[in-house]
């Protein structure tokens, strides 16, 4: 019985053991701000908390509707064309090339080109279409290898058995990579809430989020203790982006286990 329970506790520490140097880098980047906003007086800086928790807080949604907004459109548009890639496998292999070369092209260029492109839309538009482009390289390769681990003989033979794609796509396809899909959107969007160059080219100044006032505020000011105190903010926000993905992820599990 002993060892079984000493096996236990070891197969749970193997389970954990990948998320510590994470969970130890996350504790540095949440106390370091913390220390400095300690140091600096919290409170004392007229650009922080000073100017009242109203608008902070609808900063804070702002920045996380501007994350999440592109996140959903780049894992949705992802989604549709590695479904496409499953009944046209020429889709399949022309998408994999576009998304490497997405991938390793800089996004400076990328977001200086947009920013031309979308001079004339709306800012807050402009910032949701950029960022989708932007993020579609992680959301497709996420997609991509859920999708690769089905199994297409069960598409062959719905189709042989006359089902249409629409039909094997929602029905089949779709809750097997349901894990995928959150996991794309809830990743893609902890990485756009940290987007500072996007808001400031393509919203053309206008677009106002966390990450951009933290730059100005370090660059242009010098107010060092505002700029962490929105940095503790904004850390504090990813953790929950974060303990929604977890959570997220172990329902899909559990819940493709039950089916």
């Amino acid at each position: 019985m002993g060892r079984l329970a000493a096996k236990t506790v070891s197969a749970n520490f193997m389970n954990l053991a990948p998320a510590l140097p994470v969970s130890l880098v996350a504790l540095g980047y949440l106390i370091l701000p913390l220390a400095l906003v300690v140091e600096g007086s919290f409170g004392s800086s007229e650009a922080g908390f000073h100017r009242g928790g109203s608008t902070l807080t609808l900063l804070a949604l702002e920045s996380i509707c501007l994350a999440l907004l592109p996140a959903l459109l780049a894992t949705g548009l992802s989604t549709i064309a590695s479904l496409l890639g499953v009944f046209h496998p020429r889709f399949s292999k022309n998408y994999r090339k576009w998304l490497l070369v997405m991938l390793f092209t800089n996004p400076v260029f990328i977001v200086f080109g947009l920013s031309i492109l979308l001079a004339r839309t709306p800012p807050h538009i402009a910032v949701v279409l950029a960022s989708s482009y932007v993020l579609m390289p992680f959301c497709g390769q996420i997609m991509q290898a859920g999708i690769g681990e089905f199994d297409l003989a069960q598409v062959r033979a719905a189709r042989s058995l006359g089902a249409t794609p629409l039909f094997i796509a929602v029905r089949h396809i779709l809750p097997f990579v349901r894990q995928q899909v959150i996991a794309s959107v809830l990743l893609s969007a902890i990485y756009a809430f940290g987007f500072f160059l996007i808001p400031t080219y393509v919203g053309l100044g206008r677009t106002i989020t966390l990450a951009t006032v933290i730059y100005t505020l370090t660059n242009t000011i010098g107010d060092w203790t505002a700029a962490c105190q929105l940095c503790v903010v904004a850390i504090a926000t990813q953790f929950v982006l974060v303990l929604l993905w977890i959570c997220a992820t172990h329902f899909s599990t559990a819940s493709r286990g039950r089916s």
